[in-house]
């Protein structure tokens, strides 16, 4: 188990795998941030950057997740591998439970209830 700690906020990794030629892959991650009661929990995290991105020096990172009972796949651009100018281009959400992942904020709105699941599929605008 890997463990980190940082402003208050506290990851946990059940493991860490590499996936070749340019990849990790982390299983069991639990988040605990301080403004959030429940933990949040990820079945895993898949990170690959393309290999002629990186001998550009301009990293694309293929990204995606198990979490809510759904995916989450995106690709991540750091231009100059300059982690200040990060962007996150295009953007696949499939299956996401909404009752799980609103159940993480439902103390801070009460009297609401959220249920059913999102699908969505798209670039981000700046």
């Amino acid at each position: 188990m890997v463990e980190a700690n940082g402003n208050g906020i506290t990851i946990e990794i059940g493991s860490v795998k590499p996936s070749l030629p340019t990849g990790v892959k982390m299983t069991d991650i639990t988040l605990r941030v301080p403004e959030i009661e429940q933990p949040v929990r990820l079945d895993y995290l898949k990170a690959k950057a393309g290999l002629i991105s990186l001998i550009k020096f301009d990293p694309e990172i293929n990204i995606s997740t198990g979490i809510f009972g759904g995916t989450i796949k995106g690709l991540v651009k750091v231009p100059g591998g300059d982690v200040k100018k990060m962007t996150v281009k295009d953007i696949k959400i499939s299956g996401l439970n909404l009752e799980t992942a609103a159940a993480l904020a439902m103390d801070k709105i009460p009297g609401y209830s959220v249920k059913g699941r999102l699908d969505a599929d798209g670039p981000l605008t700046e």
